[in-house]
């Protein structure tokens, strides 16, 4: 396959991964073939902090991405010159830092040798104050032709993934994708407020946009940033937030009461962070969820309360489905509760064979609709 041939092959998986018809994860392994024993990775790095992780990967073990996140990603000596290099300008590794001082790296000895990697390519997609969006194909050593082919259809896959990052970011339809739980949450009277770890709003649902309109208790100021009429809650919707770094999942950060005028039962809100591995972390830059109830609207907890002794559930299992009513994955339920998600995915397999269901979204609609 020439390269212009294996780009415009990429380039169509680009969009093919955009409306969902495959994963990132097939995108990015057709993007290492570029290389002998390519690996490929939309990572991001921040050179203020030095964080960075391995988003979305293809070709690399979990062990190999989670030792990057937690020590690699901070000693790799080619992201001083990321952090410089062009938008959208394609490079070799020895165009980031020549050979011979790579050789004499712990990356190199500790991280790249032992995963059989002596080269690489890679491009900055998206800049955004000192955090850098990039997409970079690994593979071991190969002559030059080999190696400035996969420079080139790297670069030329720039404005496309540059597209992908400003429909996830300004697209109300990406951010209601996040969430297999939404369209369920929209019908129960919840608010969904998709944010930015600044509290600026990506996205909100109906319900959400009725809260904010009303204005009594959740509302957003003059640039677009979420905030709570009571500062204290505000504030520590900042605390929550600021916890997050991308590629450390912390699930469930903090649970708020909004208190309202009038003497009417407060609001409450749950901030939840979003899966760092999804495309969604990755390309909008979103860091989380916030739920916000007003039970005035939502009966959903007399509904699933009744749901215990209608179809036999445990409190655990009764707990698992007031987690997937609220939103929450599976991974995100382990995290809260405590427990590992095999024991999360037993419960939910006892609780489908409890309500005559077989899916995560038919358990939602029977336990919160009533019909019980």
């Amino acid at each position: 396959m020439t390269g212009s041939d294996r780009a415009g092959v990429l380039i169509d998986r680009v969009y093919a991964a955009l409306v969902g018809e495959i994963g990132w994860e097939q995108f990015l392994q057709e993007v290492a073939t570029c290389l002998p024993n390519g690996k490929a990775s939309l990572f991001f790095h921040d050179a203020d902090s030095g964080f960075g992780a391995l988003s979305l990967s293809a070709g690399f073990s979990a062990d190999a991405v989670t030792a990057y996140g937690r020590h690699f990603s901070r000693v790799n000596p080619w992201m001083q010159a990321a952090a410089r290099r062009p938008v959208g300008l394609a490079v070799r590794s020895e165009q980031m830092l020549p050979r011979d001082a790579l050789l004499r790296t712990e990356f190199h000895a500790d991280f790249l040798r032992p995963n059989g990697l002596g080269t690489a390519v890679g491009v900055t997609i998206h800049r955004e104050d000192d955090c850098n969006f990039m997409l970079s194909v690994l593979g071991a050593e190969a002559d030059d032709a080999t190696v400035d082919a996969a420079r080139a259809v790297l670069g030329q896959l720039v404005p496309h993934l540059r597209r992908v990052f400003t429909y996830y970011r300004k697209s109300p339809q990406a951010g209601a994708a996040v969430h297999g739980g939404i369209s369920v949450l929209d019908l129960l009277g919840i608010g969904v407020i998709l944010v930015s770890a600044d509290r600026r709003i990506r996205h909100c649902n109906p319900p959400a946009e009725a809260m904010i309109a009303k204005g009594d208790a959740v509302g957003e100021d003059g640039e677009g940033r979420l905030r709570f009429h009571a500062p204290d809650a505000t504030a520590a919707l900042e605390r929550a937030l600021g916890a997050i770094q991308l590629g450390i999942p912390r699930g469930v950060l903090d649970t708020q009461l909004l208190p309202r005028d009038g003497g009417r039962q407060p609001m409450r809100a749950r901030v939840v962070q979003l899966d760092p591995s999804s495309p969604q972390v990755f390309f909008s830059g979103a860091a989380a969820l916030i739920l916000i109830e007003d039970p005035s609207v939502s009966t959903a907890g007399a509904r699933i309360d009744s749901a215990r002794a209608v179809y036999g559930l445990t409190a655990a299992e009764l707990r698992v489905a007031r987690r997937l009513i609220e939103g929450l994955t599976l991974t995100e339920i382990a995290a809260v509760d405590g427990v590992s998600p095999l024991t999360v995915r037993s419960q939910l397999k006892s609780i489908f064979a409890k309500t005559d269901t077989r899916r995560q979204a038919e358990v939602v609609r029977k336990l919160s609709a009533g019909v019980l």
